[in-house]
C-alpha cells in the first residue's frame, strides 16, 4: 500500500471515530430502569431499558445530557411523588459573548410511564449548570 493510500485509510478511520464519538449516547439510570439519550434525526431521543416505556422524542435538538449533580450523578427531584429529572442541550452564544442558549426539558415518571413535559425552558446560562429545584416542577 503506498504512503499515500495509507494516511488517507487513517484519516478515514479517524473520522468515522470522531462521528461516532459526537453521536455518543448519554446513558443513566432512572427508577429501576437504564435511560439513554441518542439522536434521532437531529433531535434528543430518549429509550429506556423497560419493554413497556416507548420512546420519547424530547423537544430539544442533539447534543443533549442528562442534568448532574455535582457528584456527577443524574439530578432527580421528588415532585408530587413522582421522581423528575432534566435533561438539557446547550449552544454557545457567538463571541464576544460568553454566555450559553441552554434548553431544558422534564422528564417524570407518572403511574408507571416515563412522560415529557410539555414545555422546555430557555435560560442564558452555560453547562453545567444547579438548576432551582423549581424548574422540575415548573415544565409540567
Amino acid at each position: 500500500m503506498s504512503a499515500l493510500r495509507l494516511l488517507l485509510a487513517c484519516l478515514s478511520i479517524a473520522s468515522l471515530y470522531a462521528c461516532a464519538d459526537g453521536e455518543r449516547a448519554d446513558v443513566s439510570n432512572f427508577a429501576g430502569q437504564t435511560l439513554r439519550l441518542s439522536a434521532q434525526d437531529d433531535a434528543c431521543l430518549l429509550t429506556s431499558d423497560a419493554a413497556d416505556q416507548p420512546a420519547l422524542l424530547l423537544q430539544l435538538p442533539w447534543p443533549c445530557q442528562f442534568n448532574r449533580g455535582r457528584d456527577g450523578q443524574l439530578r432527580v427531584e421528588t415532585v408530587d411523588d413522582q421522581p423528575t429529572l432534566l435533561v438539557e442541550h446547550s449552544v454557545a452564544e457567538p463571541a464576544p459573548s460568553r454566555d450559553c442558549r441552554t434548553r431544558i426539558q422534564a422528564v417524570r415518571l407518572r403511574d408507571g410511564q416515563l412522560q415529557a413535559s410539555p414545555h422546555t425552558n430557555l435560560a442564558a446560562s452555560c453547562l453545567p449548570a444547579h438548576w432551582d429545584a423549581k424548574m422540575f416542577q415548573g415544565l409540567f
